[in-house]
């Protein structure tokens, strides 16, 4: 299977190399209070190398199995990760459906960066991978978020009581879909 190599004018949207460790370590070391609200507990070793270097290695099997797409977006100028939007769960049957999970730096926050990084992940799988829908969660609390994906024109099914585990805590969560524009709708 091809490898995604996104490019925009900012940035570069690709899967991050076992070797490239470094820059995702970099990532969640730099962003770790930052994004601590909106992301489960992070389990032992995290912060490390070998952690980094092992979870990229198993990215790329799920990526050549069909299983997932972890993108990194990588700053043009800097060569740093400024954010990561991920597509996990891919079900090849019908519907052909997957989960959309995303962060961005700190520092790069209401930049609109995001809302160009999720259009062209989007992009690529509906066209490369054929999906259909594309289900997102977010926790009410995190505006931030609800309001890129109302942006990106996700619809809201509800309120999920209790959907994920976040930081120690059971959390509820919207869940959103948005179905992919360019492919044939049975009426």
């Amino acid at each position: 299977m091809r490898q995604p190599l996104i490019s925009a004018e900012r940035f570069t949207l690709r899967l991050l190399q076992p070797t490239e460790a470094d820059i995702a370590l970099n990532y969640y070391l730099s962003n770790s209070v930052h994004l601590n609200p909106w992301e489960p507990s992070r389990p032992h070793g995290f912060f490390s190398g070998s952690y980094w270097q092992n979870l990229l290695q198993m990215r790329l099997q799920q990526f050549n199995l069909g299983e997932a797409v972890h993108l990194g977006a990588i700053d043009n100028h800097s060569q740093m990760m400024i954010a990561s939007c991920n597509f996990t769960q891919i079900d090849s049957t019908l519907p052909h459906g997957c989960f959309l999970g995303y962060s961005i730096d700190q520092y790069y926050q209401g930049s609109g960066l995001m809302t160009q990084i999720v259009t062209s992940a989007l992009d690529y799988i509906y066209s490369e991978r054929h999906i259909h829908t594309v289900t997102a969660a977010y926790m009410p609390s995190n505006l931030r978020s609800g309001q890129l994906l109302a942006r990106l024109g996700f619809q809201s099914l509800g309120l999920e009581r209790d959907y994920l585990e976040i930081n120690g805590k059971l959390e509820d969560h919207q869940i959103t879909t948005k179905s992919n524009p360019n492919q044939f709708q049975l009426r």
